[in-house]
């Protein structure tokens, strides 16, 4: 109860709302939702859980919370259940799908900002190169492309859904991880054989056109090239992480939060997270491995590098 109670009275701050506010929006969110019995969680029932946040919380805090009410109060809060319910040690990640549940974004982005926040950094290992280190342009075709041809059942609208759902979180990261004043460091890993797939215009990117592909690396090379952005890219050796490459061949990325976090999409565009450490810490240990495995060490090396892939184009 009071992990619970700590992340409902965070929630609040965040989203700057009294006790009396959070009681008027979960009176909205019990309309919105299917429920057997619609939760009366009036001022009163929001200070008793709260109650729980202090050491010593006292005989008259709540002792419980009803499904109905965790399920009232996430979507008042706009995060997810699960994430509200805490799932630490949950032996069985969080999956989500996409397609059933495009309202997700918003869960998916306060699930990271939470955790980056918390760790102070961000690691994520991704097969394609990342939204927020190339172009919003670059993006977009990427998105068209690899989705377009994504088998979902030959039902055109869910790989538009599939689109526009990836469209949408990765412009909200895009302004995040861009700001310049984030308190977070953010490292992204990717193969070199995928940039070199960008550089020529091959697989899933065959499609993008040349000026965009160019523009997008040498996007690449200007962010890291900013000291503000405290961002970082690891280009990996493909032969020397073998045990990594086995290990997500069913993954298109992979992030990691410090202790505390790990999330990850299928190729089907589904999501998973988990914060039981007997998930987190194996998937962090991997991207530390990888990380040893670096093309380059220098930073502008790596700059250099990018560059010379966009001037090739």
């Amino acid at each position: 109860m009071r992990e619970i109670a700590l992340r409902i009275q965070s929630r609040m701050r965040w989203l700057n709302l009294s006790a009396t506010q959070l009681s008027n929006a979960c009176s909205i969110a019990a309309g919105q939702l299917e429920l057997d019995e619609r939760p009366g969680l009036r001022r009163d029932r929001i200070a008793k859980i709260l109650m729980n946040c202090q050491p010593h919380p006292g005989s008259s805090a709540a002792s419980r919370i009803s499904q109905e009410e965790m399920l009232v109060l996430a979507h008042a809060l706009k995060v997810s259940a699960e994430w509200l319910s805490v799932q630490t040690e949950n032996d069985e990640p969080i999956v989500w799908n996409v397609l059933a549940q495009p309202e997700r974004a918003t869960h998916v982005v306060h699930l990271l900002g939470e955790y980056e926040e918390r760790a102070g950094e961000t690691s994520v290992w991704s097969e394609y190169p990342l939204c927020f280190f190339t172009t919003e342009e670059f993006m977009v075709a990427f998105h068209r492309s690899h989705f377009g041809e994504m088998v979902t059942g030959g039902v055109t609208r869910d790989r538009r859904e599939l689109v526009e759902f990836f469209n949408r979180t990765g412009r909200v990261r895009r302004k995040r991880v861009l700001r310049p004043d984030r308190p977070f460091t953010c490292t992204g890993l990717i193969y070199e054989t995928e940039l070199q797939r960008v550089r020529a215009g091959e697989g899933v990117h065959r499609s993008i056109p040349k000026l965009i592909r160019k523009a997008a690396l040498a996007h690449m090379a200007r962010v890291l090239a900013d000291p503000n952005l405290k961002l970082s890219l690891v280009i990996v050796n493909d032969e020397k992480v073998r045990r990594a490459k086995a290990a997500w061949q069913d993954y298109e990325t992979v992030g990691v939060m410090g202790e505390l976090f790990s999330i990850w999409n299928y190729h089907s565009g589904i999501i998973g997270w988990s914060e039981n450490p007997r998930y987190v810490k194996p998937q962090r240990d991997l991207i530390d491995e990888m990380k040893k495995h670096a093309l380059f060490r220098d930073p502008a090396e790596t700059i250099g590098y990018l560059r010379e892939l966009a001037a090739s184009i």
